[in-house]
């Protein structure tokens, strides 16, 4: 399973998982943009410029992508998720969660201690370590 050896031998990936659960919403997430799990820029579709990427409360991930022109011939105020166009979008969990799931699964720790260390539904974990499962078989089977 080359898929796995490289993931597992990734020094920063590991010590990043390890280390998850003390890190904050921003490095969480500059780390999935180095791992290209989420975008690290994104172009305004109306001034074309870069997005600036903003704290926000309410947000399950605590930051949003945002342009705000206040000139009179472009004024705009656009804001993108930061899970647009990627797997956690269609998902009300943290991303922060995912990888902690991602990590318990590749650790196979019981789903009771999963259950009650991320205070998430058993179902929850059930249906994220099915996927992985089933995200691992079809690497596989590519190979």
């Amino acid at each position: 399973m080359a898929c796995e050896r490289k993931l597992v031998e990734s020094e920063a990936t590991t010590g990043f998982f390890v280390l998850l659960g003390t890190k904050g919403k921003k490095e969480t997430l500059e780390w999935c943009m180095k791992a290209n799990l989420i975008a690290s820029h994104y172009e305004c579709p109306k001034c074309k410029k870069n997005m600036r990427l903003l704290e926000r409360k309410g947000t399950v991930d605590g930051y949003e992508w945002r342009c705000r022109n206040q000139s009179k011939d472009n004024r705009h105020d656009v804001v993108r998720s930061v899970r647009k166009g990627t797997w956690f979008s269609e998902s009300k969990l943290a991303i922060t969660i995912f990888l902690r799931l991602t990590r318990y699964w590749f650790g196979k720790s019981m789903n009771a201690f999963v259950v009650n260390d991320l205070k998430v539904n058993k179902n929850t974990v059930v249906d994220w370590y099915m996927f992985c499962r089933e995200v691992c078989m079809l690497a596989c089977v590519k190979e």
